[in-house]
């Protein structure tokens, strides 16, 4: 039962009888058992996912990018959500922002996949970078953000339709997750700088070149 329940819980899109979806889409077992154990039944062990989730309450460029953006981010929330109200930005509401619908975001603004960035080198022809971020990358930041949410618990897991949906500051720790991973082939860009890039990737229209 616990393992079914970790296969479900982390690939949303398979569905019992359905073969469309292919498994080389989906999150393997023994990864999805690691993570409904961490998440779920040890919900607050001192794991990586609770460190960084930390780290951000005290990543004082961090917080300063989200309260520079934090109007533009909430209006981006609306706008995946489908709706024309947003509670406040601390509210543990969880928005109607399904997991494709922030797949879809990151494919629409060239962000999912690999990207490979040419990097000057003084003396020696151009390197390259390849940074790259996975579906399954996203999927697991997407169920970190909605577990640790900056170092709190996520939105309760009482109400089946929460399940599907994001708050405000689930989203913005899911963007932080994904950047991690997205610019980790950057080692000189901290935390706070890799999330400045994702945002104005998603919400400015620049590339991972140009971010």
């Amino acid at each position: 039962g616990v393992v079914r329940c970790s296969f479900l819980r982390a690939n949303l899109k398979w569905q019992p009888g359905v073969k469309a979806l292919s498994m080389t889409h989906s999150i393997p077992l023994p990864g999805c058992l690691h993570r409904f154990l961490q998440e779920c039944v040890l919900r607050f062990s001192q794991d990586d996912g609770l460190k960084f989730s930390k780290g951000l309450l005290s990543d004082a460029p961090f917080k300063e990018a989200v309260e520079q953006r934090q109007a533009d981010l909430a209006s981006l929330c609306l706008k995946l959500a489908s709706t024309d109200e947003a509670p406040a930005f601390d509210d543990p509401t969880r928005l109607p922002i399904a997991a494709d619908d922030v797949l879809g975001l990151l494919r629409e603004k060239g962000v999912l996949g690999e990207t490979v960035i040419r990097v000057p080198r003084t003396g020696h022809d151009a390197g390259e970078l390849k940074c790259a971020l996975s579906e399954q990358q996203v999927m697991e930041a997407w169920h970190d953000g909605r577990t640790f949410a900056m170092g709190c618990a996520g939105g309760s897991s009482d109400d089946v339709e929460e399940l599907r949906g994001l708050s405000q500051r689930e989203f913005v720790e899911v963007l932080a997750r994904c950047a991690l991973h997205k610019y980790a082939a950057v080692r000189a860009m901290q935390p706070a700088e890799r999330f400045v890039a994702m945002v104005g990737n998603v919400m400015d229209g620049k590339t991972v070149e140009d971010a």
